[in-house]
């Protein structure tokens, strides 16, 4: 195990590049031009090679610049590219975002793009690409496809460890245990769980009212009258309690989230005025005030690439077509509308992209393993304050070196996050742990378990039957001893009584002249 590190992340310098991507890997033919970067700050070729993975999202040089994977590539002096997913950012391959162009935004075609990339990165950059060993790392969506490139091609690729940071694993149909999760997380600010829903229960009555004063409250939340929320309830409260799982599940909002828990617990807000003023103030803060709209799904309904809004349909076809994932209240909804549920989103996906059906939710982790997944040198991390945890890896398997920890008070993708000097200590720990783990998976291979060997087809079934044989004797023996000693017992012990009963009865009859 190397030291423990104490030192703070570096800096790079990383050059965006581009790279020329097959649109359709089952169909190779047309192309496009696929956003990376790359920083050689610690070696221009080597034999090892990092490859962080984008998200939902375009990818920039400042998410890069002061990570603390830097510290890997230090440890190892390697090169580190990093690619934006297509769809996201500069990648996005078709002219517009309409349902027939999302169809090449698959799970199956971005694995595929990352495997090209990989093959073609470690080219240029490795000393020798049959034997250079590769890292993947990733937040969020990206770490998803980090896991599951590593998964499913890493033998050819030689990947040999992954950073899997707030991984989304799960496909689920009806994404209770998200509502479930957040309630629980709630519970650790004192009553703020309590008040929340006393307050969020004024909210809904008046969403429900569909009158004035659900216009005035919209209007407090950066809603105009001519939105069209008035009439939906069910709508306004998805994005009213996604604003307020945004302020608990990102790291940069985490302090307001905790001071309107304070602000909560005095116990001062259980009127509606009083309720409506608090959270007229945290709304904006959770999601900028004439952004809060842009929750609304039925929003990202324009196809242009250019729309502020173009990465969030990218990432609802995702869902709608392989993942679903919605988060959703049940039978007896802890947080959110119990409105909130799979019919809903259903109605959201055929309003969006004429999807009328969730997906196969069993097929898709019978493929990449859901919350499961056998994923070889992998070190999955979450943040407790975020419920997407409950889509994630969360049980460590040491004897295929699988790692997980779950960061208390910790946040989306807390741990990729530049380190702060008020960072917590078990989040340095848990960073130096990864770090550390990952520097050793690329330079040496940790010894697996021993692969027993397998039996020549026609073994099996002799084998098979000699041992149930031997097994069935040896039951019926011991068997048949017990039986035997329980009755030669059972006669010992009934002997005496029946002599005893057998002279009373004679003394009887005797009495009574009957014998």
């Amino acid at each position: 195990m190397l030291p423990f590190l104490t030192i703070k992340s570096l800096c790079e310098q990383y050059e965006a590049k581009t790279f020329t991507q097959t649109l359709d890997h089952a169909n190779p033919g047309k192309t496009f031009s696929q956003k990376y970067f790359v920083s050689t700050d610690h070696g221009k070729k080597s034999d090892y090679l990092i490859v962080y993975i984008g998200g939902f999202t375009s990818l920039s040089a400042s998410d890069l610049t002061d990570s603390p994977m830097n510290r890997i590539a230090n440890n190892t002096q390697s090169p580190i590219v990093a690619l934006e997913n297509r769809y996201f950012g500069n990648s996005i391959p078709t002219d517009d975002l309409s349902t027939e162009n999302l169809k090449y935004n698959t799970i199956d075609q971005h694995l595929d793009d990352i495997k090209e990339f990989i093959i073609a990165m470690k080219k240029e950059y490795c000393n020798d690409a049959s034997k250079c060993r590769v890292a993947t790392i990733g937040r969020g969506f990206g770490a998803s496809l980090a896991t599951w490139i590593h998964m499913q091609k890493g033998k050819e690729l030689n990947i040999v460890g992954t950073w899997s940071s707030s991984a989304f694993l799960l496909s689920d149909p009806e994404f209770l245990w998200y509502d479930h999760h957040e309630a629980v997380a709630m519970t650790q600010w004192g009553n703020c769980y309590q008040y929340m829903m006393k307050a969020y229960k004024i909210i809904d009555d008046i969403a429900y009212r569909k009158d004035d004063s659900t216009v005035a409250m919209q209007e407090r939340f950066g809603l105009n009258s001519t939105s069209g929320l008035k009439d939906l309830p069910t709508d306004f409260n998805h994005m009213f309690t996604e604003a307020i799982s945004r302020g608990m599940r990102l790291p940069d909002l985490y302090p307001e989230f905790l001071n309107l828990c304070n602000r909560l617990n005095t116990g001062e807000y259980t009127e509606e005025n009083a309720v409506l003023d608090l959270f007229g103030e945290f709304i904006p803060k959770f999601v900028l005030k004439e952004e809060f709209i842009y929750l609304w799904p039925h929003m990202i309904k324009d196809p242009s690439k250019n729309s502020k809004l173009a990465a969030t349909r990218v990432e609802y076809y995702v869902k709608c077509n392989e993942m679903a994932s919605f988060q959703c209240a049940g039978p007896n909804p802890e947080f959110r509308d119990i409105s909130i549920n799979p019919k809903y989103w259903t109605s959201v996906c055929t309003d969006l992209f004429g999807i009328d059906k969730l997906p196969n939710t069993t097929l898709f982790n019978q493929k990449y393993g859901g919350r499961f997944p056998p994923a070889k040198k992998t070190f999955f991390t979450h943040g407790f304050n975020d419920a997407f945890l409950e889509a994630s890896c969360t049980l460590e398997d040491g004897s295929i070196y699988k790692r997980s920890k779950n960061i208390m008070g910790g946040g989306y993708s807390f741990d990729l996050n530049p380190e702060k000097d008020f960072d917590s200590l078990i989040l340095k720990k848990i960073r130096i742990d990864i770090i550390n783990a990952v520097t050793d998976w690329l330079k040496n291979d940790p010894p697996l378990p021993p692969t027993p060997t397998p039996l020549p087809p026609d073994c099996h079934e002799k084998m098979f039957s000699k041992q149930a044989l031997i097994t069935i004797g040896v039951i019926s023996f011991f068997c048949l001893t017990f039986m035997v000693l329980a009755i030669i017992l059972l006669c010992k012990l009934r002997t005496p009584k029946e002599s005893l009963l057998s002279n009373d009865l004679t003394a009887s009859l005797n009495s009574k002249n009957l014998i």
